[in-house]
């Protein structure tokens, strides 16, 4: 290999497409409930442990996808569910919320 062809191969190789890995699947799920206020135990944590328990039935059918689940609470004011709903959708990648 002459001095020639090793730096014309050196300047086209970024061009090259790369192979690349498959990127990781991650699905978020957000649970905005009432877990401090007067419907805390009609839903609240109840609601969080279903969701989890439904992550864990969906992890033995497909093994590669990561779920993770995210809770917060409304407090019951629409204004504190919008603001957490819209910076779990915007900061966090939040794919799906349940109320």
């Amino acid at each position: 290999m002459t001095r020639r062809t090793m730096l014309a191969s050196t300047a086209v190789a970024p061009f090259f497409p790369k192979p690349g890995r498959a990127q990781e699947q991650v699905i978020r799920l957000g649970v905005l409930t009432d877990l401090a206020g007067m419907y805390k135990d009609t839903s609240g944590q109840t609601t969080v442990a279903c969701v989890q328990q439904a992550v864990e039935d969906f992890r033995a059918i497909a093994p590669n996808i990561r779920v993770e689940v995210i809770s917060a609470d409304h407090q019951n004011r629409p204004d504190v569910g919008v603001t957490t709903a819209r910076r779990w959708f915007d900061q966090q990648g939040v794919t799906s919320s349940w109320t």
